[in-house]
């Protein structure tokens, strides 16, 4: 929506300056209760997800408080705003840098989520039983920073633009600029803030931002955000062998949280290789990521929604993970529309999707893809090798690295694990660890001299067992 243009008298703009002036006191006076605090240097803006955009913001109001004094005296100076009248910065600048950094997002959103984000840091109040009012007091302020701080700007624009004799109709404005700031409202405004329960806001922040509570892994169901609970989330430095793999995560997960380079991660591999556990560990080890666990059939779902709701929340960064998916039999239309296709996906998330199935080509094109190599006698060496130097021996040697994983592949034929997988490495792994008996055993064994060596043939007959199993399931 274009920024109007029509001429005002002189009496109406006088009227329409003052009501600004009103409401250009009202915003800074929110915006102080809210997101200001007293340092050694002064006032400061609160640390928050948005600080750099609230910052822009306080200088888009305190530089039209500023010039609304001007306008007051002489509404000839509106056609300052035109061009550019010195080497300081203006409102007009401030706000284009403003809707630069909101990119695709509404300011709005941004706005009302840092909102919520600052009153709830004195939830701490409510849970010691002290004074709740605080938070409906910065609520109220929060609600009247939304409706008034916004429609200063808007209807700033408006009356320069009314006011500008020289035609030029604010060309330094960005375009568009309506559709980032539409007008909004955190409650409606029928609800008095002071008669409702604390317990009723508490629910009401959880339902506009359920990420508030600080916990990093959620599931996603039925269009709603749950805490998860997960075992325990093995470190990043306890993943054994598969140095491909390890540096592939590493480097996908850290573009994508330093940077936002978000193209979707199509993981493929047999059961058991660590898709799961490389997924979460890795995702987890970036502090600014949250992960958020998927149901296989959200995929045949609209994703529009799912991504709005992440899309608004710029100051997190969010990995949607969709594990054990069926590449045979779902549906990717919602997939290939959403994501690639007429929907882009915000900087924000990423899609990571883990299978013991190959994707679909044209849906691989839309994305990078990961194969785990098949484990073998050569990768459970290399496996045991690193458990061996994380246990703090400085160069462990072969013969007692063969050994090892020979005992490992034997127990294996005596039915004690169901499958040769690095998942049933590392419990056994664990056990020798923790087992004086085995590791002197082994060590023995070690120094003999003939060497035992894992079977290569035994590695080849279970992969082949687990991909018919895979054939077979239909």
């Amino acid at each position: 929506m274009p920024i109007k243009t029509e001429k005002i008298s002189g009496n109406d703009a006088g009227a329409v300056l003052a009501d600004l002036k009103v409401l250009s006191m009202d915003s800074l006076a929110s915006f102080n209760v809210l997101f200001e605090h007293i340092s050694g240097q002064g006032l400061k803006i609160k640390e928050l997800g948005n600080s750099e955009l609230l910052s822009l913001f306080f200088k888009i109001l305190i530089s039209i408080d500023s010039e609304l004094d001007l306008l007051r005296e002489n509404p000839n100076t509106a056609s300052r705003r035109s061009y550019v009248s010195g080497t300081e910065p203006d409102s007009i600048d401030y706000i284009n840098s403003l809707m630069a950094l909101c990119r695709k997002q509404n300011f709005n959103d941004i706005l009302i989520a840092a909102i919520i984000e600052t009153t709830t840091l004195d939830q701490s109040l409510v849970n010691e039983k002290k004074d709740e009012e605080i938070i409906k007091f910065k609520l109220a302020h929060g609600d009247r920073l939304v409706k008034s701080g916004i429609k200063l700007v808007v209807d700033y624009m408006d009356i320069i633009s009314s006011l500008d004799r020289s035609g030029s109709s604010l060309t330094r404005l960005t375009p568009f600029i309506r559709e980032k700031l539409s007008m909004s409202e955190i409650f409606d405004s029928k609800i008095d803030l002071h008669t409702v329960p604390i317990a009723e806001l508490q629910e009401r922040f959880q339902k506009m931002d359920p990420f508030l509570s600080g916990d990093r892994v959620f599931r996603f169901s039925e269009g709603r955000f749950f805490p998860a609970k997960i075992g325990p989330v093995r470190p990043v430095g306890k993943f054994y062998g598969f140095p491909s793999a390890k540096e592939f995560f590493r480097k996908y997960l850290a573009a994508f949280s330093e940077k936002g380079e978000n193209f979707p991660l199509l993981i493929t591999s047999l059961p058991g290789l660590g898709k799961t556990h490389f997924t979460i560990s890795y995702s987890l080890y970036f502090q600014n990521l949250t992960l958020i666990l998927c149901e296989p059939h959200e995929l045949e779902k609209p994703l529009v929604d799912l991504i709005a709701i992440l899309g608004k929340r710029s100051n997190r960064r969010f990995v949607l993970f969709f594990d054990d998916v069926d590449t045979r039999k779902i549906d990717w239309y919602y997939f290939r529309t959403n994501i690639g296709g007429s929907c882009v996906l915000p900087e924000n998330i990423t899609v990571i999707i883990a299978s013991n199935y190959e994707c679909p080509a044209n849906i691989l094109s839309r994305g990078k893809g990961f194969a785990f190599p098949f484990f073998d006698e050569i990768t459970c060496q290399e496996m045991v090798h690193d458990f061996l130097m994380a246990m703090g021996m400085k160069s462990p040697g072969k013969e007692l690295v063969s050994v090892i994983a020979s005992d490992y592949v034997e127990e294996f034929g005596q039915h004690i694990f169901e499958e040769l997988s690095p998942r049933t490495l590392v419990r056994y792994l664990e056990r020798y660890l923790s087992d004086s008996v085995k590791r002197k055993k082994v060590m023995d064994q070690s120094r003999q001299d003939v060497i035992t060596s894992p079977d290569a043939m035994c590695f080849y007959e279970a992969n082949q067992k687990v991909i018919q199993r895979l054939k077979d399931s239909v």
